[in-house]
């Protein structure tokens, strides 16, 4: 008989709540400017780390199958999302064009048709069986083509919106580059740590570290960017403040 999954559990569980958390209450202050696009942010580490758990918690090979592709959902949204809030929050515009939005979702939504149809192409997994050779059993995969294509595909979308965002961050004349290291420390740990788990060199294995990570991104701009507005004053509307009075300052 195999141990309880529930310490394995118990830390997806957690995050889980906290992103649930974090998008109730950014949807309450949505007028802030990236607040709806971070709330994609915010449900893309829900379901990722929710369907963690019940894959964790499923005891047959074709349900843990099942949750994968739930997660697989997750996984696309949050570098769309990313991109979106880092877009909208580094003041290029503040409404995203739909031409862009179509562009973006091409891809996500290809991979989801492709990973829920995988038994016919291989596209996604190549192979997925059960491992019992540890504590609890995992679902274990060799990975196919077009996973590394939207791997490839994610990180580019998250490292375009990280610079848009530390380059409209660095405009803030009230952030501290303290703040702005620890924002951008936030955003590379989780991808650092997909990185290696991709790479076959995660420490744990039999944990998924990234939507863990992921909350704690979550956390760090929910607290420094929403709810202390810390880009609600850049140089540019400085200037045209100043532009704008007839005395001399």
């Amino acid at each position: 008989m195999h141990p309880s999954p529930l310490p394995y559990i118990i830390p997806y569980l957690i995050a889980a709540i906290v992103s649930l958390g974090i998008a109730v209450h950014i949807w309450w202050h949505r007028m802030i400017r990236g607040a709806t696009s971070f709330i994609l942010v915010s449900l893309g580490v829900l379901i990722w780390t929710g369907g963690v758990v019940m894959e964790l918690v499923s005891p047959s090979l074709g349900a843990k199958q099942w949750w994968t592709g739930i997660q697989m959902f997750g996984e696309v949204i949050l570098p769309v999302g990313w991109l979106v809030f880092a877009w909208q929050y580094g003041r290029i515009t503040r409404r995203v064009p739909l031409a862009m939005w179509a562009l973006l979702t091409v891809e996500p939504l290809l991979t989801i048709y492709l990973a829920w149809t995988n038994g016919s192409n291989n596209l996604i997994w190549r192979s997925i069986w059960l491992d019992t050779s540890g504590p609890i059993p995992i679902l274990a995969s060799e990975f196919g083509v077009w996973f590394w294509i939207n791997l490839v595909y994610s990180y580019v979308l998250y490292m375009v919106g990280t610079i848009l965002l530390i380059l409209g961050l660095s405009r803030a004349a009230h952030l501290h580059r303290w703040q702005l290291g620890l924002l951008a420390f936030s955003v590379l740990v989780p991808l650092v740590l997909n990185i290696t788990d991709s790479a076959g060199l995660n420490p744990f294995p039999r944990q998924e570290l990234t939507p863990l990570a992921m909350v704690f991104t979550e956390i760090v701009f929910a607290v420094g960017v929403f709810r202390f507005r810390q880009l609600d004053i850049v140089p540019v509307a400085r200037c045209a403040l100043i532009e704008s009075m007839s005395d001399g300052v």
